[in-house]
């Protein structure tokens, strides 16, 4: 219901970078009780749509920290549906570049715990990606620098 309000608002007052924020939002809860219950599919279409709707915030409104965080976290949903169907060459491409947001938001605006926290997460889903295809070294180096990101935190 609340996905079908999200597109109802768009629809009557057209776009705002609040209301497709909104929708990806909805979007991705609508993709979570699919992936939680099985559905696959489902989750992978519901949070691909999410992503296009926050490269599309990114694009039409530029860049906050807010955008491009929601744009990481929906790469990282993508990765996680082609981790669990064992599409890694995906998962690799997806989370690298959720890795390349987590890095550009703490050159742009700084180090937070949020951004370090997302920096360190996001090591290590390529880390469990490279540990996957076979290459042990890679993965060694990702978590060895989640590890020092961790560190920052303190």
């Amino acid at each position: 219901e609340s996905l079908q309000l999200c597109r109802r608002i768009l629809d009557t007052y057209g776009d705002t970078p609040t209301g497709l924020r909104d929708l990806s939002i909805s979007l991705d809860r609508v993709g979570d009780i699919a992936r939680e219950t099985g559905d696959l599919d489902t989750a992978r279409t519901v949070y691909t749509e999410s992503l296009q709707l926050c490269r599309r915030i990114l694009d039409t409104y530029g860049d906050t920290p807010t955008g491009l965080r929601d744009l990481s976290i929906s790469l990282n949903r993508v990765g996680d549906i082609a981790r669990e169907t064992g599409d890694l060459d995906t998962a690799r491409t997806v989370y690298t570049e959720s890795l390349q947001l987590c890095r550009r938001i703490l050159d742009t605006y700084g180090d937070t715990p949020t951004a370090l926290r997302d920096l360190s997460i996001s090591l290590e889903m390529c880390a469990e990606i490279e540990e996957r295809s076979g290459n042990a070294a890679a993965a060694r180096a990702l978590r060895e620098e989640a590890g020092t990101v961790r560190e920052r935190l303190g």
